[in-house]
């Protein structure tokens, strides 16, 4: 059978601009690592990772889980500050340190937590944090059913994420952070058209989860994160105590999260012990997935990581930003 080209993988430098469910949608083998897996078993794996990713667009995905949005507020008075201290250049470049650092870490903190950071959108951070199975399941032993619904873990993921940022950001003097969060039903569009081509495809999400989160995040005052179904915010205080207590049981919240993980989102793939990530021989990403990159993400790729200051002096321009609801 032809491919068609579906076998080429993605630039694994490429594959930390995609979001993780993208990454996970458009998973695939690497045929070019050796496996201890049979060619027939091999091949049932590609087929069934192939089926997985939309052979058509627009198409939708439904799923469960919660949406996050953690907005961050500073940015205006720290650079007129650092402008001022500085200079332009100087300050533009001591500005860009500052909020790359604070993002940085607020997003190694969603991903610390099983969460997908989908877009920026301005100053804010808009993160999915999908409903997972997974090893630490405790069921019923005579019934099968989860004793603790996938619901109910889901929120103390996004409730763990908000405390673990809160706590790291208390402190700052510069910035400061509000959110909301709300948890249901989501529709994963993907739009565009098939291609490679950076830009050419885009994945938005809808659902009234996200409607809700917005209606939180208005609600929630400096340094708080509303959470649906919870009577009052999580607080900076809360997330102070939060990592002293991670502290004292030992555990290191700055660990390194790894930023290019790939696993398909059809768990039945890798439930067997004999088809193990290193038994199957690892995953990739499609190359089909670049056109879900954004075409500056993309340029920087092409450009390398080098002048990475011009690089953001130059894409600094006046846009116009519109926002549809679905």
């Amino acid at each position: 059978e032809d491919n068609d080209g579906m076998d080429e993988l993605m630039d694994p430098n490429a594959m930390r601009y995609l979001p993780k469910i993208l990454r996970d949608v458009y998973a695939q083998r690497e045929v070019r690592r050796g496996s201890l897996l049979g060619n027939a078993r091999l091949a049932s794996i590609d087929l069934r990772l192939r089926l997985q990713r939309p052979d058509y667009l627009p198409h939708y995905q439904d799923i469960r889980g919660s949406i996050l949005i953690l907005d961050l507020s500073g940015f205006t008075a720290l650079g007129e500050r650092l402008r001022s201290e500085l200079g332009s250049s100087d300050g533009a470049a001591e500005f860009a340190n500052r909020v790359n650092s604070t993002l940085s870490m607020m997003v190694k903190q969603v991903h610390r937590y099983w969460g997908d950071v989908l877009m920026f959108a301005g100053d804010a951070l808009i993160c999915l944090f999908e409903e997972k199975d997974d090893e630490e399941d405790v069921k019923d032993e005579s019934t099968g059913e989860l004793l603790i619904s996938l619901e109910r873990k889901t929120k103390k993921r996004v409730k763990d994420c908000c405390l673990s940022v809160l706590g790291k950001l208390a402190s700052d003097q510069e910035f400061s952070i509000h959110g909301g969060s709300a948890h249901g039903m989501i529709r994963c569009f993907f739009l565009g058209t098939l291609s490679k081509k950076p830009g050419n495809c885009a994945f938005v999400v809808s659902g009234h989860p996200l409607k809700q989160t917005g209606n939180l995040l208005n609600k929630a005052g400096q340094g708080e994160v509303y959470v649906d179904g919870e009577q009052l915010p999580i607080t900076e205080q809360e997330g102070i105590l939060f990592l002293a207590e991670k502290a004292n049981n030992g555990t290191d919240e700055d660990e390194e999260v790894v930023r290019n993980h790939v696993s398909p989102r059809d768990s039945a793939l890798l439930s067997e012990a004999e088809t193990s990530v290193d038994a199957v021989g690892g995953f990739g990403v499609n190359a089909y997935a670049r056109a879900f990159l954004g075409t500056l993400a993309a340029r920087r790729l092409d450009q390398g990581s080098q002048n990475a200051m011009s690089m953001l002096l130059n894409e600094l321009r006046p846009v116009a930003i519109v926002f549809v609801g679905l």
